[in-house]
């Protein structure tokens, strides 16, 4: 257990080195999400934010050592969809070499870089194993979203970059509540009772979850 939380908290750091002192938040406003005076994202995970992370790191490394595609099947099933959001995100995550852990250590970069030079690798730092788990992933949600609302599933990470920073969006605090929107398909026509929302598959489970 020590060990595992170890590695995590080793996650957590090179998650924020890499990816939250460029998070942008679009229009959102950083003083409601952030605190008040906020400009931006903090430099480091909000406790909330954190929480989510480690909840789904955990996940999808549990996940990763099961290696098998009917197991999970199995867990993929019995998760909510807004899981189904946050799990497919942290798919996006490189793999150390042994693949014994989520997240390797990424090449060193420049802090004024764009985009972290080995996030250009792009597939290469994700297996084989991990690609086919983020598609899964991915088709569940498409499936799930298509029982429920007979539509096609938003593709969030379109707004990734205005609004979050490479691939990474649903996390942040300031996206929550266009998550909550998406999973409950709050944009609705206007004649669309409010009863009809589906707000089960948001308040079934909680952000302070771990």
């Amino acid at each position: 257990m020590v060990r595992n939380a170890r590695i995590v908290e080793q996650a957590v750091l090179q998650f924020e080195i890499d990816n939250v002192s460029r998070v942008r938040l679009g229009g959102a406003s950083a003083s409601k999400f952030y605190g008040e005076g906020a400009v931006r994202h903090p430099p480091h995970l909000t406790r909330t934010e954190r929480h989510r992370f480690i909840r789904t790191y955990y996940l999808l490394w549990s996940l990763m050592k099961l290696n098998d595609p009917v197991k999970w099947h199995a867990r993929l099933e019995s998760l909510s969809l807004k899981k189904l959001y946050d799990l497919h995100e942290l798919c996006e995550l490189p793999e150390n070499e042994d693949k014994s852990r989520c997240f390797g250590t990424l090449a060193l970069h420049d802090p004024m870089d764009e985009v972290p030079r080995s996030y250009f690798l792009d597939n290469k730092t994700r297996s084989a194993e991990r690609l086919a788990l983020t598609r899964m992933t991915w088709d569940h949600i498409e499936e799930r979203y298509r029982q429920i609302y007979s539509q096609e599933a938003p593709a969030v990470i379109t707004y990734a970059m205005d609004e979050g920073w490479y691939v990474y969006v649903v996390m942040w605090d300031h996206w929550r509540d266009a998550l909550r929107e998406i999973v409950c398909n709050i944009n609705k026509p206007q004649w669309v009772s409010v009863k009809d929302f589906h707000w089960e598959h948001w308040e079934e489970s909680s952000d302070e979850d771990t």
